[in-house]
């Protein structure tokens, strides 16, 4: 009489063979996944910025002069998320050059944090420049 196999189920070999091309995928789509949270993080500091801006010009309406800190307009120095520094933000003047005169224009700098260094840092001033100043998309608008 002839014996049947009754035995099912995967050989090592074809379950290595499986985890081989997950591994492989993976490694493909898990730095793409990255630089879309990072880009993510680059437009939520865009839209920030453009806040603090906005903020500035109804502290000059007020005062006939720009705010010369961030806690004057109500906002904080950095963006926190998931523990990590994400960005730090600063203010300049940019009235002739003179970074400490805000009496005509203001310079809002998001400086990036150590998750972000590839998307870069930037800069927009109330004249409506808008400027990454490093990373990957440095030298260019946004």
């Amino acid at each position: 009489m002839a014996k049947i196999n009754s035995m099912k189920g995967f050989s090592l070999m074809e379950i290595l063979a499986v985890l081989a091309i997950i591994s492989i995928l993976a490694s493909f789509a898990l730095p793409a996944y990255n630089r879309s949270i990072e880009r993510g993080y680059g437009e939520d500091v865009k839209a920030r910025i453009t806040a603090m801006l906005f903020s500035q010009e109804q502290y000059f309406v007020e005062n006939r002069e720009y705010a010369d800190t961030l806690a004057e307009i109500g906002e904080s120095a950095q963006m926190v998320e998931d523990g990590q520094v994400k960005y730090t933000f600063s203010l300049q003047g940019c009235s002739n050059g003179d970074t400490t005169d805000y009496s005509d224009c203001v310079r809002i700098n998001a400086t990036a944090g150590d998750t972000q260094k590839s998307y870069g840092s930037l800069t927009a001033t109330s004249l409506g420049e808008r400027r990454f100043t490093s990373g990957d998309n440095s030298g260019h608008d946004w």
